[in-house]
């Protein structure tokens, strides 16, 4: 046994180091760049290119030429397989439009005709299973605007699952207008086949010449949002509001210059201003009281050279950036620079997959460049875990964990910070519950019970150890939280009165005469149960009167000009609420508030919009705290109670030789010795609290928010891996980020181990006693 005890510690260190050596794989891959490298490299035909885009799988490129026409490239057989032609009438094309997101080209001619075409990929496959992919190019819409004398300068278009949207500037000597027509896709039959499409709108917005030059434009893949940048820099946007576009803001940049570029990322919600030599700017939308305003959010380091390509993901809020021969991929959010450097060629078009995993270069010695880029955490960085981010569409940078959404333009929101709050929380209010009883009653039972009944309480302290923490959770989530809802008033006052009395009937019985606490000696919490009982039981009658007393609120009523009663509510911050709303939906009403004179008791309304103190959950930390200190108690009962009762009974019996009562004794005796166990205990029942999990689980609202209202729930490390790593995909970001969250956990737990045995070994060494 002298050999296999020490082996076992070994292999049990192994295995913890085997665990913290996997988390850490795990989470590694989060904090790596962007890897990006060339794959391979064509030489091409002299082609007039304009436009360059690529298919799903990096197979089938195609260049759009200035003779309308579109040629696919076989990156297999390393030439040009077809090519097809987007002429309009044997007119010349002025203008063009490329959204890469629905790969749409719009195409307008000089006398006002445009059209759009789809560009469709599919994969084939032969009888031996061989894929092949297809390119086509169909058109599905034209129309004409009608623009008589004015000259077209530029088109904007863009394409998503609610409709089309095709805009141009014109101009003539006098006037420079914007062409807006919007389009929706009809159904036929019983809907499952789609048909024709109908125009939904058609706007002309005009302005004198002298005050608006504009030149370039750029439209969101929402469809109500254009933003034209006229010639002196300041950028108009226009926003669709009652199925009309109106000027919305106009937008001034610090560094205005009329060579900037304007584009949207993913989303259609935030756009970048890329300045010559300049700082790259992001703006987002942000609803606001006078409605939806872009305000600048955040800002990039400048390129070394002009922006002077740029394209975005359609996975994530990455996007990149090129001057003539440099290449910055960035992440919007949390404005990291992937990738940055220097390529061999001069860059004159550029294109990115879906699947963003391939980037094609078009260089000016028309050489078809095709690089593999391999990023597939871009989201994640230290200041996505640990610091405030600006959100797209938030007011202000916030810490919010928010892992999943509902649509592809969702943005995963992977702070740490409110999780660890949460942890910190739950586990607080268990400790302020739990280590006051605990040594209390470990104090009480050492050193003054009835040796006896020390064996029972010993006992059933260990079978409450016993208890599984589901049935904890399922009584805290079931029963608990219900039934002390509507009593907090009577539990504020049981709280505040319980200990009070206590300590009051203490002091009392320290006058008691000395033969009757000799004939009760280790049995007077006999005595004080049924002064706790019936100080409890008035003390609970007492709620209601105590909530009517300090946590009443007024009764409104809201009326109209007839003094007709519309609805009746408590609180005057729900009642003015309430009004508003109602005067927002029914603004033909004159509606007011009129006070009852009845005053109504009501704690949650009270503490919740009265008071305004916050939230009022029915499962908050309250609950957390009582069930979670009850799984604690018995930890730290049983570690203190043994390291009491194990100081020497020399040192008692010589302390109260020298005429010390047995209080002073584990005061000043017992306790300083015992301080080091109990510190430890204290420090495991705190380990057990910060890792706990299906208690959490089911006893909180598991909302990850900063705050230390005891109303309010929480969400925890431990809870939050319980929940989403079933569902999260492997390899993932959101994965890898919950192994942080557990490495999180462990390192906390390491941390405040380490602290608690260096403490516990300098007070071991002040009391050397034991």
């Amino acid at each position: 046994m002298a050999k296999a005890i020490p082996l076992g510690g070994v292999f049990i260190i192994i295995i913890v180091f085997g665990i913290f050596a996997f988390i850490f794989s795990q989470i590694l891959p989060l904090f790596q760049k962007a890897n990006f490298k060339a794959k391979e490299s064509f030489k091409l035909p002299n082609i007039p290119a304009l436009i360059l885009g690529v298919d799903e799988w990096s197979e089938l490129p195609f260049i759009y030429d200035k003779n309308q026409e579109i040629h696919f490239f076989d990156i297999h057989k390393g030439e040009f397989i077809s090519k097809e032609s987007l002429a309009i009438n044997h007119q010349k094309i002025v203008a063009h439009s490329y959204d890469s997101s629905s790969q749409t080209l719009c195409t307008i001619s000089e006398n006002g005709i445009f059209k759009v075409h789809q560009i469709e990929y599919k994969a084939q496959f032969s009888e031996n299973l061989e894929r092949k992919i297809h390119g086509s190019v169909s058109e599905i819409i034209s129309g004409n605007f009608e623009i008589s004398t004015q000259k077209i300068l530029s088109i904007s278009h863009r394409k998503n699952e609610d409709g089309l949207l095709v805009s141009i500037i014109s101009q003539n000597k006098e006037n420079s207008s914007l062409i807006i027509k919007t389009f929706e896709e009809g159904f036929t039959g019983l809907g499952e086949e789609k048909g024709a499409w109908t125009e939904m709108l058609s706007q002309t917005i005009t302005y004198p010449l002298e005050k608006f030059d504009f030149h370039k434009f750029s439209t969101s893949q929402t469809l109500d949002s254009i933003l034209i940048q006229e010639s002196e820099g300041k950028i108009l946007h226009f926003y669709k509001e009652r199925d009309k576009f109106k000027l919305s803001q106009t937008i001034i940049p610090q560094n205005q210059d009329p060579f900037a570029k304007i584009d949207f990322i993913l989303g259609g919600f935030s756009f970048i201003y890329s300045h010559p030599n300049q700082e790259q700017i992001a703006y987002s939308l942000i609803q606001t009281k006078k409605g939806p305003r872009y305000i600048q959010v955040k800002s990039f380091e400048n390129l070394p050279e002009e922006n002077l390509l740029f394209t975005y993901s359609q996975r994530n809020k990455s996007f990149l950036c090129a001057g003539e021969k440099t290449l910055s991929i960035r992440y919007y959010t949390t404005t990291d620079t992937r990738w940055s450097g220097e390529l061999p060629f001069s860059i004159k078009l550029l294109a990115l997959n879906k699947k963003g995993n391939s980037v094609l270069f078009l260089s000016k010695e028309n050489t078809l460049e095709i690089y593999e880029l391999k990023d597939p955490h871009p989201e994640s960085s230290f200041s996505a875990f640990f610091q405030k981010i600006w959100y797209e569409g938030a007011k202000e940078p916030k810490w919010t964990w928010q892992s999943t959404g509902g649509s592809n333009e969702f943005e995963a929101k992977l702070s740490i910070i409110p999780l660890i709050f949460g942890s910190l929380k739950g586990t607080l209010y268990a400790m302020l519950f739990s280590i006051p009883i605990a040594i209390s009653a470990a104090i009480y039972t050492s050193q003054f019970i009835h040796w006896r009944l020390k064996q029972w309480i010993k006992s059933t302290m260990e079978i409450m150890a016993s208890i599984p923490s589901v049935v904890l959770g399922f009584l805290a989530a079931l029963w608990l939280a219900p039934l002390i809802e509507p009593f907090i008033p009577s539990i504020i006052l049981i709280a505040l009165g319980i200990p009070l009395i206590i300590f009051i009937s203490s002091i009392l019985w320290n006058y008691a005469p000395v033969h009757w606490k000799n004939n009760i000696n280790g049995w007077e919490w006999i005595l004080l149960i049924p002064i706790i009982l019936i100080t409890g039981k008035i003390l609970f009658e007492l709620g209601p009167s105590f909530e009517n007393l300090f946590f009443a609120v007024k009764e409104f009523q809201i009326i109209d000009v007839k003094q007709g009663i519309i609805e009746t509510l408590k609180g005057t911050a729900n009642a003015q609420k309430e009004l508003l709303q109602l005067s927002k939906l029914h603004p033909e009403y004159v509606l007011t508030l009129r006070e009852t004179g009845n005053i109504v008791a009501d704690f949650r309304l009270w503490y919740s919009e009265e008071a305004g103190i916050g939230a009022f959950d029915q499962r908050n930390s309250l609950v957390v705290g009582f069930m979670m200190g009850i799984a604690v108690i018995p930890i730290i009962f049983t570690i203190s109670e043994d390291t009491l009762s194990n100081v020497p009974n020399s040192l008692k019996s010589a302390s109260m030789a020298l005429g010390a009562s047995p209080w002073q004794t584990t005061r000043r005796v017992v306790f300083p010795i015992a301080l080091a166990g109990i510190f430890s205990a204290i420090m495991i029942g705190f380990g057990r609290a910060i890792g706990e999990t299906i208690i959490v689980v089911m006893a909180t609202g598991n909302t990850p928010v900063l705050d230390w209202n005891i109303f309010n729930g929480m969400r925890t490390l431990s809870a939050n891996i319980a929940m989403e790593l079933p569902e999260a995909p492997k390899s993932s970001t959101h994965y890898r980020t919950l192994f942080l969250g557990a490495f999180l956990l462990f390192l906390i737990t390491f941390i405040a181990n380490t602290f608690a045995e260096i403490l516990r070994q300098r007070i071991s060494k002040k009391f050397k006693a034991l």
